[in-house]
């Protein structure tokens, strides 16, 4: 939680970057941070990694978001100041001194920590370039070695002496966490006292390092031209005026929820592909339109057979701002629902008729969608949330 909080939210609608995402934990608090108004790109450079991602990101219910999977090096040559904010959580060796039962401690070489170190030097150049001048960027390890944290750092510090500063972070905590300014023969730049370096016997926490990097003036490179993919390839097509207007007069009689105030709020499209409807970040149509993606925004629902069938994650996110279209469960029932069984004979006072409803239990708590039929309460929850 430590690096995202350093992050200073100026901007209402932040283009935020983090290069190197996965599974999404940070991520999901980059979009908290900015309450999801603003659009974040989360990329990671591994296609391994990019399923956990995805499944962080669908059940915390963010929409303002691509996933993408690119080399993090590439993206300041890419898009060469335009981001507010820059997160940059490296890949590291993870010696973070403090074992756990998932992680156990290994010897880490020297040749290892340097081959990291060259590549972290290349990430951070590259999210620095991808910065606006005023932005900020943090760049964070979950490694104590000096080789990939301080001395990180120290060669962009001297390589652009008067673009970046160091942002004094270093009394954000009670506890002594100040950055290194020498290790061994290693002599770094002084102004590395204000990073963060939380020692495990000092904090109970596992290891970890981050800083909070100011850029001043821009860091000029050569542009270089990114993936491009014409977006119609995607089968994403606007909705016509008809649709729309059908769309949003159900949601609101069904569940008494204003979409056209979501979409104002959040600055969102809605798009159709086939039958199914999604909420498209305008920011992403606005700025990226043409940068492949391997997931985008959230789906709304399905549209089959003249009605609006509200989709798992939608109901997810918005079901607590319903004020109609539920059914409470009993307590009881709970643990079939969660099972993914039917409930048999609902005690309701709803007419059955095959409407979808949010199911809740006594405490407001939502549990997903729900078909209520003449004798049972069909389970709408996806196979892969049970």
């Amino acid at each position: 939680m430590v690096p995202v909080s350093l992050f200073e939210f100026n901007t209402t609608h932040p283009l935020i970057l983090d290069m190197a995402a996965s599974p999404g934990g940070k991520t999901t608090h980059l979009i908290d941070r900015s309450e999801d108004k603003g659009f974040i790109i989360a990329n990671d450079g591994s296609a391994g990694r990019i399923p956990a991602l995805r499944s962080v990101l669908e059940t915390w219910g963010g929409i303002n978001q691509i996933i993408t999977n690119y080399p993090g090096e590439d993206f300041g040559r890419w898009f060469p100041g335009k981001f507010d904010i820059v997160l940059l959580d490296a890949p590291c060796s993870m010696e973070n001194l403090r074992p756990t039962p998932n992680r156990p401690l290994r010897e880490t070489s020297i040749d290892e920590r340097l081959r990291l170190h060259e590549r972290q030097i290349q990430l951070l150049e590259s999210g620095l370039q991808a910065l606006k001048p005023g932005g900020q960027l943090v760049y964070a390890t979950c490694s104590l070695a000096p080789e990939e944290d301080e001395a990180v750092i120290d060669k962009l510090l001297r390589k652009y002496p008067d673009a970046i500063k160091i942002e004094d972070v270093s009394n954000r905590f009670k506890f002594d966490t100040t950055g290194l300014i020498s290790f061994n023969e290693e002599t770094y730049h002084p102004d590395l006292s204000h990073s963060l370096r939380l020692w495990p016997h000092k904090t109970g926490m596992s290891g970890f390092f981050c800083a909070l990097i100011t850029l001043k003036h821009p860091i000029f490179t050569s542009k270089e031209t990114p993936p491009e993919r014409d977006f119609s390839t995607t089968h994403l097509q606007t909705l016509d005026d008809d649709l729309k207007e059908k769309i949003l007069v159900q949601i609101d009689q069904n569940y008494g929820l204003d979409l056209t105030r979501i979409l104002e709020d959040y600055a969102l499209e809605l798009y159709q592909r086939f039958d199914q409807i999604f909420l498209i970040p305008h920011r992403y149509l606005e700025h990226f339109i043409s940068l492949p993606y391997t997931y985008i925004g959230m789906p709304l629902g399905q549209w089959n057979r003249e009605e609006i069938v509200p989709a798992h994650p939608f109901i997810s996110r918005f079901g607590g701002l319903f004020t109609r279209g539920k059914i409470i469960i009993d307590e009881g029932d709970i643990p079939l629902w969660t099972a993914g069984r039917d409930i048999r004979y609902p005690d309701t006072s709803l007419t059955p008729n095959g409407q979808y409803l949010l199911v809740t239990d006594v405490d407001g708590r939502n549990l997903g969608l729900g078909k209520l039929l003449s004798k049972r309460l069909r389970n709408m929850l996806p196979r892969g949330s049970i």
